[in-house]
């Protein structure tokens, strides 16, 4: 409370006049006076206002001065609150030692100096005034001093967080299986992690405030490399030195470090041994170079279906026996274009094919008498066999290996033919000899006599021709 502020004076008097005489004194004091013509009205006004001091006029009807004075005690708002007796009456000791019994700071007889009734209601005002300005320093110093606590409270929960993050963050900085490294602005190291000693072979206290050049042979190149990749979100490889003079291909990741402000203050560098996988990649790019040859050079048509039966691969025999370019069939489905019906023009059945099969049941399945489709709408018999390809257990495809057996069709009619005609001439000069041994044989006739004599050369001659067909057979043969 400041000086400026009005404080409330409760006057208590049931006679209009004495209050009119009460404010009239305490006017100059420039305060709010507030009136109350009754005990019970005086009452009433402490329920929602406070007062610097109370005068209280002894002798009231109904409820007396003494009586109000014992109700506002009650009060505990109200206990130290300064009352002031004024009476005309009451006189003697004995009210008066009442009055002050009952709380009262004072016991004022009529007629009274107006200037010392204004003399201690000053005093009181001021005392008011200061014990309000004494609350709001105290509640000023609670406040700031709770805000302080709360702060204090706040920063210890800070710094336990913070310890706890910083504790997290070395688990996992020493934890990275990777090599990483700290750098100043001047790419001297400030820290690495146990990965970065593995792979290098530098120790700890080793690298620290060396400069990034000691895993660098070129350090020229190398800086160039690193300050041009620095914060663009990708990798890019690197030749690395060891300690013991070893290289190897790193793979390389380097960002900016900075502070709170925003503050460039360092590169963080991580680094993964990349040898072996660029080992194993030039190992698969020369299967996959050995497997290209293979293909390309292979006599018979090979191509690969994923689960789905649509193409992966396909060699330029396979393509140019079904009348397609190779790149027309990847990523289509094989059983749609070459498989669709059978010989006869009946649809072929997905669920029917041995291709499709393979996928589900991972066997091998080797078909001899099938037919596949051309570009073109024609079709021509073909031997193939599919091999279920599998990963971990997994059927995660098939290569199918086919061959165009037009040919070897035409020559099995042409040497079946042969053999029936072979067989009708085979027979025919057995037949004569058989019959002619027969009757021999049995004495039916005799082999002296003309009929015997004609029977050996039938036997003779058909021998014979059977030599010479036996002959061509073997000139067919060679």
């Amino acid at each position: 409370m400041t000086n400026d502020e009005k404080v409330n004076i409760l006057l208590v008097d049931d006679h209009p006049e004495n209050l009119l005489a009460l404010e009239a004194i305490l006017e100059d004091l420039g305060q709010n006076l507030v009136r109350a013509n009754s005990g019970e009205e005086a009452l009433k006004c402490l329920l929602d206002r406070d007062f610097a001091v109370i005068l209280l006029d002894v002798q009231m009807p109904g409820m007396d001065g003494f009586e109000t004075a014992e109700l506002i005690r009650l009060r505990p708002k109200n206990q130290q609150t300064p009352i002031i007796f004024l009476t005309a009456f009451h006189k003697n000791e004995e009210f008066m030692f009442k009055g002050y019994a009952v709380g009262a700071v004072d016991y004022m007889i009529k007629p009274f100096p107006a200037e010392i009734l204004k003399s201690k209601v000053s005093v009181f005002i001021n005392i008011f005034k200061t014990n309000a300005e004494l609350k709001q320093q105290k509640n000023l110093v609670e406040s700031t001093n709770l805000e302080l606590q709360n702060e204090i409270k706040k920063h210890r929960r800070t710094t336990k967080l913070l310890k706890i993050k910083q504790g997290e963050f070395e688990a996992i900085f020493e934890s990275i299986p990777d090599a990483v490294i700290f750098t100043d602005l001047n790419l001297k190291i400030i820290r690495c992690n146990p990965a970065f000693t593995t792979l290098f072979g530098y120790e700890s206290a080793e690298a620290i405030n060396q400069e990034y050049q000691i895993i660098w042979k070129d350090r020229k190149v190398s800086l160039t490399t690193v300050l041009n990749n620095i914060d663009n979100l990708r990798s890019y490889e690197m030749v690395y030195f060891r300690k013991n003079g070893e290289k190897f291909i790193g793979d390389t990741i380097n960002t900016l470090v900075k502070d709170a402000e925003g503050n460039t203050i360092g590169l963080l560098g991580i680094i993964r041994d990349i040898t072996s996988r660029k080992r194993a990649e030039e190992e698969i790019a020369m299967l996959n170079h050995q497997n290209e040859l293979i293909l390309q050079s292979a006599g018979e048509g090979i191509y690969g279906v994923n689960r789905e039966g649509k193409t992966t691969f396909i060699n330029p025999v396979a393509a140019k026996m079904l009348g397609y370019a190779q790149e027309e069939l990847i990523g289509e489905p094989m059983h749609r274009l070459l498989h669709h019906s059978k010989a006869d023009g009946t649809d072929y059945p997905l669920e029917e094919c041995p291709v499709y099969k393979s996928l589900k049941d991972g066997t091998i399945h080797h078909i001899t008498n099938e037919i596949f489709w051309r570009k073109n709408g024609s079709h021509f018999p073909v031997e193939y066999v599919s091999t279920p390809i599998q990963e971990q257990g997994d059927i995660v495809g098939a290569v199918i290996t086919f061959k165009d057996i037009t040919e070897r069709q035409a020559i099995e009619k042409i040497k079946n033919e042969f053999i029936a005609v072979v067989s009708h001439e085979l027979r025919t000069p057995l037949t004569a000899i058989h019959a002619a041994l027969n009757l021999l044989s049995t004495g039916l006739i005799d082999a002296n006599s003309q009929k015997g004599r004609r029977a050996i050369a039938i036997a003779e001659e058909n021998s014979d021709r059977l030599v010479r067909i036996v002959n061509d057979i073997l000139d067919l043969e060679r």
